[in-house]
């Protein structure tokens, strides 16, 4: 039997009809399971569905917010309109050497539906990624965001900078991308906009999620058995990583005896 997912929420049934979409627009489904079930959901993936091109890769993110952290208001209020900011390239996790383009990308997501919009920036991943393991956003700042993503008068900020691999699948009709996403782990905070919080990694009790993005309001048939009586999550990794940051500030501060 598929395992019980966690972080679950109402939301569209798996059986509702298509919808029409506005051509820039697709759908986004998440659904998230503890990483004890890794291997178990692993499995199922690879027996039903194709490999796309850019099969396994380590994502690195650099999440901007304002110093107010307005962004993660958003999803905390849960807001049905969003908007995130992010700095995101990759590495191979079998030579772990970075890719040589980075990119800027807006993400725009109204309910389930979302558009994505990526500009390459000239910055070295090599750079950032020696910065930011030790907490230092100096290559990484609010001006190096280019000025056509720049639609707040707020100015954003490199928040959290987090990895986490990601196996990427097709559907047998082509019609969906299905990401599976493991190893979440934040690497830094900024203490600027995280004052205190302590920069270091969590393992316990991760999530693993499997993101099915595409036109169609239908779930893949390959996915039938292992979503079934499942509903769609409403998961984001900025707001699983900001927790993990003040968990691990709480867990340090009660080690130190201030709490």
């Amino acid at each position: 039997m598929p395992p019980t997912p966690i972080n679950q929420v109402e939301s569209l049934k798996a059986d509702d009809a298509s919808i029409h979409l506005p051509h820039h627009y697709e759908l986004e489904s998440k659904f998230v399971f503890l990483e004890t079930h890794k291997s178990f959901v692993e499995n199922y993936l690879e027996n039903l569905l194709g490999h796309d091109e850019y099969y396994f890769t380590k994502n690195h993110t650099v999440h901007f917010d304002t110093l107010n952290l307005a962004a993660l208001s958003e999803k905390l209020d849960s807001d049905s309109v969003k908007n995130k900011i992010r700095l995101r390239w990759y590495s191979d996790p079998k030579t772990n050497l970075d890719s040589s383009t980075i990119h800027f990308e807006v993400k725009n997501k109204i309910n389930y539906y979302r558009e994505k919009v990526r500009f390459p920036v000239a910055l070295d991943p090599r750079t950032i990624s020696s910065e930011l393991k030790i907490g230092i956003f100096n290559s990484v700042s609010p001006n190096s965001i280019p000025l056509s993503l720049r639609a707040s008068s707020e100015t954003r900020y490199p928040v959290i900078y987090s990895t986490y691999s990601r196996k990427r699948y097709i559907s047998k009709t082509g019609d969906w991308r299905i990401n599976f996403d493991s190893d979440l782990t934040f690497v830094s905070a900024n203490c600027k906009c995280f004052p205190d919080y302590v920069h270091s990694t969590i393992d316990t009790r991760r999530p693993i999620v499997i993101e099915i993005k595409g036109k169609s309001n239908r779930l893949p048939r390959e996915l039938t058995a292992l979503l079934a009586n499942h509903q769609r999550s409403s998961f984001s990794k900025y707001l699983y990583f900001s927790e993990q940051v003040m968990k691990n500030h709480q867990s340090e501060a009660s080690n130190n005896g201030l709490i």
